[in-house]
């Protein structure tokens, strides 16, 4: 029996490692190997810990569940070394867990106490059933935020996850209130069923609302992005436009200039006048030298 709760333990562990330390990739402290040994080393530690924990309170389901319970309090307090300055972020991962696993755990022990309690049978199916669930979970939430709302743990804003912190705790403590292995009067199919299942068709509600949220704000950004670069190409081409008047009245100034020049010009070409058409010769092209023009 030793054997297959240590397996439920490390299954458990590395549940609560992967949903705390491994569906965000916002930069920490230590680099993704680092946390990977890190987590690992953790991980045999609680392992190698605890036949002596079945030692000393025995193997029964309450005794492991409050085994995994340590090792869930011992794990988190890490993130916020590892991942500082973000406290409601790292609050959602840690409580995350809670509502998550509870799932698991309860439908891993109703299986169990159900068909073979405290038996090595009954607890293998405890341990498949667990694990099954786990996979499901872990499956759906990479599906959920990485396909269907790819970067919605990437999100930076601390009022969306104190928001969802508080409320994914509070789902937690409901599911434990409603059923689980110390209170036996409340741990029955009848309870643990429906409210497992309300719990994942909860927290995945509160996930796709995020995301949708998310997705609105995206797309409301890229239209003001839009719109805004539409209005500066408007505006530009006013400009462009308005440049090309007023080249376009320069040019007109400029032609009726010059036929009053060659006015002026044929007027004074006459015998006797040599020194005035000099004179208003220099001054015209004077004035002409001084005008540029930009084509």
């Amino acid at each position: 029996m030793t054997v297959i709760n240590i397996a439920i333990v490390a299954a458990a562990y590395a549940t609560i490692a992967i949903l705390i330390y491994f569906l965000r990739s916002e930069k920490s402290r230590f680099s993704r190997k680092q946390i990977i040994t890190f987590i690992i080393m953790a991980g045999v530690v609680f392992a190698a810990c605890y036949p002596f924990w079945e030692r000393r309170f025995g193997d029964s389901v309450q005794a492991l569940d409050l085994y995994i319970i340590l090792v869930f309090i011992f794990t988190f307090p890490p993130a916020f070394f590892i991942y500082p300055k973000r406290p409601n972020k790292n609050f959602f991962f840690i409580c995350l867990c809670t509502p998550l696993t509870v799932v698991g755990h309860g439908f891993g022990n109703l299986a169990e106490l159900s068909f073979a309690p405290n038996q090595l049978i009954g607890r293998i199916l405890n341990l498949f059933v667990m694990s099954a669930c786990f996979a499901l979970i872990l499956t759906g939430l990479y599906w959920l935020t990485r396909k269907k709302f790819p970067g919605l743990f990437e999100n930076e804003n601390p009022v969306l996850w104190r928001r969802l912190w508080i409320i994914t705790v509070l789902m937690g403590w409901t599911q434990i209130v409603a059923g689980n292995v110390f209170s036996g009067s409340t741990f029955t199919a009848a309870g643990i069923i429906p409210s497992r299942l309300i719990c994942l068709a909860g927290t995945v509600a509160i996930l796709y609302i995020a995301g949708l949220a998310k997705r609105q704000a995206e797309e409301s950004a890229d239209a003001f992005a839009r719109a805004a670069a539409a209005e500066e190409a408007v505006n530009a081409k006013e400009k462009e436009y308005a440049e090309i008047v007023a080249q376009t009245e320069e040019t007109n100034r400029l032609r009726h200039d010059r036929r009053q020049i060659i006015a002026a010009i044929t007027g004074l070409n006459e015998s006797g006048m040599e020194k005035e058409l000099e004179s208003y010769c220099l001054e015209a092209l004077e004035q002409l030298d001084r005008t540029e023009i930009t084509v």
